[in-house]
């Protein structure tokens, strides 16, 4: 079925609060100031103009991502049916503050699910601890998602990053605010930057440095949370951590060994090399550091062509 280009603009227009509030508002729960839920799905959150089904991992900005990703619907009836409802009823559009306010679900009283899957993933134990102690590591109480915690400088928690302890379950937590993504800095004056994509990649290097009786505290450690092979500009959080770190002389480069992260690599060695010495550091085995992790201590065997 054909639908006009002109047709979808208009139906990717309608956030999804707007939609609910306007044509399902039975289907709406308010739960804080900025912050709803829907009746049927009470891990479903809105807020700032976003929405995210924690249980399931997804999550989008408008009713037509909803209603195609939750409720099933093709591209043309999604369309259809936004669309024939404006016509129907005009909506009155709902003011979405777009201060970035985290929406940070209910925690757990205990880590002990969170620290027996960074365990499974390798994680050295005293890293783990150390993360638990400093509340850099926390669990949700649904779910038992490992949460991956960053923090302002007051010491407000400003941004969460969610891995779920069972299947591939990873997201960011509504309201995120990526300059304060998660990282390890022991030392208040670093002269050397670690990065890399993910915060389980970040915890198996300190394993590795741990495992070969290396002091890892002097340098600090910087996850993205994913990178992007399109992006002209330095991320928010590595962009914040340069500014904060004055006395930054060096950068290592810790991206996956794929197409996405050496493209990522080579972007960000071009705007980084004039100003630091860069140093990319590929896994010699397995297509990540976790992976590497995980062949050295015997949990995973290499795979043919992984060593390099």
């Amino acid at each position: 079925m054909y639908i006009p280009r002109e047709e979808i603009a208009k139906a990717k227009k309608m956030d999804l609060l707007t939609y609910l509030m306007n044509y399902e508002p039975e289907n709406l729960k308010k739960e804080s100031a900025n912050s709803y839920c829907t009746v049927e799905h009470d891990s479903l959150k809105i807020s700032n103009g976003m929405w995210f089904w924690f249980s399931k991992g997804i999550g989008g900005k408008s009713a037509l991502d909803y209603l195609i990703k939750v409720k099933g619907y093709t591209l043309p009836q999604a369309v259809e049916k936004i669309n024939g409802r404006t016509i129907e009823k005009s909506p009155v559009f709902c003011y979405q503050p777009k201060d970035k306010i985290l929406q940070m679900p209910a925690l757990s009283d205990t880590t002990n699910k969170a620290f027996s899957y960074l365990i499974s993933r390798g994680i050295n134990s005293q890293i783990i601890n150390y993360c638990i102690d400093k509340k850099l590591i926390l669990e949700t109480e649904q779910y038992h998602n490992v949460v991956f915690a960053g923090y302002d400088e007051k010491g407000n928690i400003k941004y969460a990053n969610l891995r779920g302890t069972k299947g591939n379950f990873k997201g960011e937590v509504n309201g995120s605010d990526k300059k304060y993504a998660f990282r390890i800095c022991e030392t208040d004056n670093p002269e050397r930057l670690h990065i890399f994509e993910s915060a389980i990649d970040l915890l198996s290097y300190i394993s590795l440095q741990i495992m070969s009786d290396r002091d890892w505290t002097k340098d600090a450690y910087l996850s993205l949370g994913g990178v992007s092979v399109k992006a002209k500009e330095l991320p928010v959080q590595l962009k914040y951590h340069l500014d904060v770190n004055k006395l930054l002389k060096t950068i290592c480069l810790h991206l996956d060994n794929d197409e996405t992260g050496r493209t990522a690599t080579l972007n960000l060695l071009n705007q980084l090399r004039d100003r630091y010495k860069v140093f990319v550091h590929t896994p010699l085995i397995g297509k990540d550091v976790n992976e590497e992790l995980m062949i050295l201590t015997g949990r995973i065997k290499a795979k043919e062509g992984d060593v390099r």
